[in-house]
């Protein structure tokens, strides 16, 4: 294909980005040419299945296809091989529908040496994923974080599965840690994994804990140590994501995770820029403050309803913590209103999901969620009327936190959202206030899409659900259907593209 081939190199790497997979092996096996051209892009994200069943017919060949392939005097007679183009590598053991699942010893003793000499030979490889399963053999155990640790580009490691030998890897910059689990089951009671040695971890940029599965006990005592050491000795952390098993009162506190700073003199302080956090509780120490100072992007879930704010809003309010995004997934409270009211930032994301969330059908409470929109509507969201770019305002139940006659003026005001999410306030707002909003959303001149969401009924705090819940939600889903349908678009509506809703 000379006339193809004769192309500048950008515009055949341009034309092989609108192709597909399949597409673009075909194009592979075109010629040579087209080959060299086409393989940094097919390789550069590939997945490799450690499952029995593929060994002989799909991971072997592919493997042994990546590694280098040394002539007998020991020199590579092709350098520019597949292995040099991944950057991404998944390691998956997920069985087929066809396949031997009883590999031989010998076949497995060929996998064995196939599969470390491939993935010795990814020198370019930056991210890692490994979902691990109980049919894993052992020598992955420690072979595998071993050899990936000498990688020179490695930048992130994700971690599906059973704890392994984390003691390998030095100087990573991302290491992620998404549960602990077996075949998919989460780990029970009864399972006592071994600690994950983040201990060993230095200099991370990036470290994400997702144990949402485990035992609270198992969490305490092979992630909490460990975590806080990996903390202390990452003086240049910039994103931190905790996620604590769920538990109905949570055990677990900043304390907990931030231990090995707090309880060392002298240790650095933390620059991180992006927190998450999950079942924690939100008692902060003031020692903490330095740590949180650089703090631009929040988000908390505040997860259980007995779980208590603490004095976490008061801290940041008092440290002048400066923020562009802020996502908040629970009760909302005054202090949090009053943080974000003080804060002297120019927020570009708020969300606040879950609002009049507790299941109580106290009327004081009620009233109490009711005061506070009030007190956001008036006081806090004119303060960023400006700046907000995305503005998400989730309410578990009817309410002064939904879309009405009281706030639907203050939406409209704020003129440089691109994303706008609010709930009506029950059938009757469906009915009253669908034309009113969908006209105000076509007066933002940058709006791109427009959620709206449903609540459940006030009646519904508490236990009340059942058979009443599912009829209230089908009424709820006829109105939209019947709102929508009767919607008449106005001049403005013709003149702009309809945002999505």
């Amino acid at each position: 294909m000379p006339a193809l081939l004769d192309l500048p190199v950008e515009i055949l790497h341009a034309i092989v980005l609108e192709l597909n997979g399949s597409d673009r092996k075909s194009l592979r096996s075109t010629c040579n040419g087209l080959s060299t051209v086409v393989e940094p892009f097919l390789f550069s994200e590939i997945t490799i299945n450690t499952h029995c069943s593929v060994l002989e017919t799909v991971s072997l060949p592919f493997c042994k296809a990546l590694a280098l392939s040394p002539s007998e005097d020991g020199v590579v007679k092709d350098e520019r091989t597949l292995s040099t183009y991944v950057r991404t590598l998944s390691v998956q053991d997920r069985a087929l529908c066809t396949g031997d699942d009883n590999a031989s010893q010998e076949m497995l003793d060929v996998w064995q040496g196939v599969f470390t000499s491939a993935l010795s030979s990814l020198v370019n490889l930056g991210t890692f994923r490994w979902e691990m399963s109980k049919n894993s053999p052992s020598w992955m155990y420690a072979q595998v974080p071993e050899i990936v640790s000498r990688l020179p580009l490695l930048s992130e490691f994700f971690l599906v599965g059973k704890s392994i030998r984390l003691d390998y890897l030095r100087n990573l910059r991302t290491v992620v840690i998404d549960g602990i689990f077996l075949a998919g089951e989460s780990v029970t009671g009864d399972v006592n994994p071994p600690s994950i040695r983040l201990d060993y971890l230095r200099n991370l940029r990036t470290l994400i804990i997702d144990g949402i599965q485990l035992p609270e006990a198992t969490f305490s005592q092979t992630i909490l140590g460990p975590l806080s050491t990996a903390l202390l000795n990452s003086p240049d952390l910039q994103t931190l994501h905790v996620r604590a098993p769920f538990q109905h009162s949570t055990s677990f506190s900043f304390s907990d995770v931030f231990r090995g700073i707090l309880d060392t003199k002298g240790a650095s302080v933390l620059n991180i820029k992006t927190l998450v956090v999950e079942q924690i509780a939100m008692d902060v120490p003031a020692v903490m403050i330095p740590h949180l100072q650089c703090l631009s992007s929040l988000e908390v879930h505040t997860g259980g309803q007995d779980m208590e704010v603490g004095n976490f809003w008061d801290v940041l309010r008092a440290a002048s913590v400066s923020l562009e995004v802020l996502k908040v997934y629970g009760d909302i409270d005054r202090t949090l209103l009053d943080y974000i009211s003080h804060c002297h930032s120019r927020l570009k994301v708020l969300r606040l999901s879950g609002a009049a969330r507790k299941a109580t059908d106290e009327i004081s409470n009620e009233l109490a969620d009711n005061e506070l929109a009030d007190l956001f509507f008036d006081s806090v969201l004119p303060e960023f009327t400006q700046s907000l770019r995305e503005l998400r305002i989730g309410s578990s139940y009817k309410g002064r936190w939904c879309l009405g006659p009281h706030n639907v003026d203050m939406f409209s005001r704020c003129s440089n959202l691109e994303t706008l999410s609010v709930c009506f306030n029950g059938k009757e707002g469906i009915v009253n206030m669908i034309d009113d909003i969908v006209n105000r959303a076509y007066s933002l001149p940058k709006l791109k899409s427009l959620h709206l969401g449903m609540t459940t009924a006030t009646w519904g705090r508490g236990d009340r659900c059942g058979i009443e819940s599912l009829e209230y939600r089908s009424e709820i889903r006829s109105a939209y259907r019947d709102a929508f349908k009767n919607l008449q678009p106005t001049e403005a509506q013709d003149a702009r593209r309809v945002p999505a809703v």
